[in-house]
């Protein structure tokens, strides 16, 4: 069995602990959802969530046992997936992730975790940044100063590991740095010191 829901006033879903649901689920909102309760879930059966915003999704002790996929989702908070068990094939597809609140680096590595005993090292790696980076904004300058100082050369330079193109910004542009002071130096025209006149 096969189940599309297509709705735009739902705004919490919310499934019975224990449950165990043998039908494959699509969730295409249009709308922004308060929650996803889903504690102690069984799925047996693929799952889908596509294109909406959701301020807390929990799935603690939850398993998977069909592919999972979070298509477009905006998430609000750090989803909770303590204790689950993914199925090898879920993926977060073009997903937001915006909470960098204190404690959300824990959330991350639960999910980094499973994702790498899913075998799948790439969104492990991504969720591994989300850590990175969620750690460290909420570190204290007084305390951390020089990791605050690092870890924003950091950001800026690759945004905690999940940007391509900055580094090849930051290269191209000291390469156009460098050779403008090239190109400087040689227009220069250096002027002869007087006879008896040390260049130190």
């Amino acid at each position: 069995k096969s189940f599309e829901i297509i709705e735009t006033t739902i705004k919490k879903i919310t499934f019975n602990t224990s449950l165990i649901i043998r039908a494959k689920i699509i969730f295409s909102l249009k709308n922004k959802l308060n929650s996803i309760m889903a504690k102690s879930v069984t799925f047996n059966e693929p799952l889908e969530f596509n294109h909406f915003q959701i301020n807390d999704a929990n799935f603690q002790k939850t398993e998977f046992h069909g592919s999972t996929y979070f298509n477009k989702i905006d998430f609000i908070l750090a989803h909770q997936f303590h204790e689950a068990k993914l199925y090898i094939d879920t993926g977060f597809r073009d997903c937001t992730f915006n909470d960098l609140s204190k404690y959300s680096d824990a959330k991350y590595r639960t999910i980094k975790h499973l994702m790498g005993e899913a075998n799948n090292h790439i969104q492990e790696m991504y969720f591994a940044s989300l850590e990175l980076e969620a750690n460290w904004k909420n570190l204290e300058y007084r305390k951390d100063f020089w990791v605050k100082i690092f870890g924003l050369f950091y950001k800026w330079t690759n945004n905690f590991g999940r940007s391509f193109f900055r580094p090849l910004a930051w290269i191209l542009g000291m390469f156009i740095v460098g050779l403008y002071m090239y190109s400087y130096k040689g227009a220069v025209t250096l002027t002869p010191l007087p006879n008896g006149v040390q260049n130190w």
